[in-house]
């Protein structure tokens, strides 16, 4: 029986080593991702780049396929969402219901700030980044869409498709 606990004890010191060394490298990427905030901010470039976060996770799954890719994209849309937020905070409209929350969580983590509209003439222009639809509704309100918003990615959830729209005039 004190074996199993000491194997227990130094399995644990193993594991906080570990967790020390990701904290670490987690200080790292946040280091470097102000950097590149601060190259975004004068070049008046995005702050998301959905196609460079798919780019990540594509090749995180690619190198190390002992991994499932819904681990990946779960561990890793947490952490890019963490750094980002070094960057900035994204204001995200979205639909009262859970799912539209679930889509919100699924493009941009934790790190952002969503409120909830009923309409689309609710969504505050100049304090929002983003706006997250269903398609359905996307296409059955395309008019009442302001112009200066930009669809820009497609997402599943549960079975119903969802649509971002990128705020231009921001």
């Amino acid at each position: 029986m004190i074996i199993i606990n000491k194997n227990l004890t130094n399995l644990r010191l193993e594991l906080d080593n570990i967790d020390n060394k990701i904290a670490k490298l987690i200080l790292e990427r946040i280091n470097i991702v102000k950097q590149v905030g601060h190259i975004k901010k004068q070049e008046k470039n995005n702050f998301y780049v959905p196609g460079r976060e798919d780019e990540i996770i594509s090749k995180i799954s690619s190198n190390y396929p002992e991994l499932s890719i819904s681990i990946i994209k779960a561990i890793f849309t947490e952490i890019i969402s963490a750094c980002r937020s070094y960057e900035k905070v994204f204001n995200i409209a979205i639909q009262n219901n859970f799912l539209s929350r679930t889509a919100a969580q699924k493009i941009f983590g934790s790190f952002c700030n969503t409120y909830v509209f009923s309409n689309l003439k609710e969504i505050k222009l100049k304090d929002t980044d983003y706006v997250i639809l269903s398609l359905d509704d996307y296409y059955g309100k395309l008019v009442e869409i302001n112009l200066s918003f930009l669809l820009i990615k497609k997402i599943s959830v549960e079975n119903i498709e969802f649509c971002l729209l990128e705020n231009k005039k921001k």
